[in-house]
């Protein structure tokens, strides 16, 4: 693998918390202040 393909999963991966953060904010923000301490 080269570096360029590593910091584009990892951009991907970044995207797919972002998202999963999202969601889980609007199911529950007690839930994300959890995780986030």
């Amino acid at each position: 693998m080269t570096i360029s393909a590593l910091k584009e999963i990892e951009m991907q991966f970044c995207q797919i918390l972002r998202l999963c953060a999202v969601l889980i904010t609007k199911a529950d923000k007690k839930v994300v202040i959890f995780f986030i301490t």
